[in-house]
C-alpha cells in the first residue's frame, strides 16, 4: 500500500512531522518535516501490533530514499499499489 500526504495539506504547501523513532512518553527521536514531494512513492511498512509499544499509534512508512519514519496517521491518505 502506498501513502501520500492528505490533499488539503499538500495544496497548502505544508510539511508534516515524522520521526525516526517514538519512545515512551511521546519522546521523539530524529524529528523531520516532510513535504508532499518527499512522500511520493512512500510505502506502508508493518506497524507494531503491541498496543503497549509507543510506536503503536504512529504510521511507519518507507520513503523512496529508503528512510524509515513514523508519521501521525491523520496527515496521510493511502492507495493500493
Amino acid at each position: 500500500m502506498k501513502a501520500r500526504m492528505r490533499d488539503d495539506l499538500a495544496e497548502d504547501g505544508l510539511a508534516i512531522p515524522a520521526f525516526e523513532d517514538v519512545l515512551e512518553h511521546e519522546h521523539y527521536v530524529g524529528e523531520h518535516y516532510i513535504g508532499a514531494e518527499e512522500l511520493v512513492g512512500a510505502k506502508l511498512e508493518g506497524n507494531t501490533e503491541n498496543c503497549d509499544d509507543p510506536r503503536y499509534n504512529y504510521t511507519r512508512l518507507r520513503l523512496s530514499d529508503d528512510r524509515l519514519l513514523y508519521f501521525v496517521g491523520v496527515d496521510l491518505d493511502f492507495e493500493e499499489n
